[in-house]
């Protein structure tokens, strides 16, 4: 017997390698539907303890990503193997912030993020921050390793309705 795992599959805008087949990287339209990962029956899986942050955002970027990364490491000293931000865990929220705090990716908040998955030697779920690549922003949520690197990048494009200027966001 084999047991599918919902909520993984293909699509969305990730650019990093296979590591993208995860639940953030569904597509939205209904016509694609997700391949089912299969896990062999009898096979468990391993016990992790896992951490969910909320965290007061300010408009202050830097002090956001501070208090994010006190977070990450609270969570990983008290025994956190994969921990998750929220989305624009690095400015306030709303796509009319996006102009002002997008950043590029390699950029000042992912920098930090990929050293505290390094400095904690856990998996980081860097919730979102706003992207800005070639003109266009986006809605980018990135995932390191234990050793920092990038494993996805997945780009979520921002809700277009109600906004009173064109952002230019796709």
């Amino acid at each position: 017997m084999q047991i599918p795992l919902l909520g993984a599959g293909r699509g969305g805008a990730s650019d990093v390698g296979p590591a993208h087949r995860s639940a953030f990287a569904l597509r939205s339209d209904a016509s694609a539907q997700p391949a089912p990962l299969v896990v062999p029956a009898g096979r468990a899986m391993a016990t992790f303890r896992l951490a969910l942050i909320q965290l007061h955002i300010s408009s202050i970027k830097s002090e956001n990503v501070t208090r994010a990364c006190s977070l990450i490491r609270e969570a990983a000293t008290q025994g956190a193997k994969i921990v998750s931000l929220p989305e624009c865990f690095n400015s306030p929220y709303g796509v009319k912030y996006f102009p002002e705090y997008a950043e590029k990716i390699p950029g000042e908040s992912t920098q930090k993020l990929s050293e505290v998955a390094k400095e904690c030697s856990i998996y980081l779920i860097g919730g979102s921050i706003p992207e800005e690549d070639g003109g266009k922003l986006y809605n980018t949520c990135t995932v390191f390793g234990p050793d920092g690197t990038l494993l996805a990048k997945y780009r979520k494009l921002p809700p277009m309705r109600n906004l009173d200027v064109d952002l230019h966001i796709t």
